[in-house]
């Protein structure tokens, strides 16, 4: 599910999952290059565990920040908040 909203400090997006989850001992590690879950099961999921270090990124990249919660076996949801631009177009942090 993914959903947006305006709030007074700016954009919040929030992405949530009903899949696997992260590991509470490895949720620390989420946004370094390359992480990958010890739980997951790179033949039925894919990747290179660059997504989310990239997002990270690009997101402080935009002034914003980025966080999440996640129960292993319930799921994750991601928030990424985003400052709203000011009129002139340049974000009002």
């Amino acid at each position: 599910m993914v959903s947006a909203k305006h709030d007074r400090d700016g954009i919040l997006i929030e992405v949530r999952d009903e899949g696997i989850g992260i590991p509470e001992t490895e949720q620390a590690l989420v946004f370094t290059k390359f992480f990958r879950g010890s739980n997951v099961n790179p033949s039925a999921h894919p990747g290179g565990g660059l997504g989310l270090f990239i997002a990270r990124g690009y997101v402080q990249l935009l002034g914003g920040r980025i966080w999440f919660t996640s129960l292993e076996g319930s799921g994750t949801t991601f928030n990424i908040l985003l400052p709203a631009a000011s009129p002139t177009g340049v974000p009002a942090i």
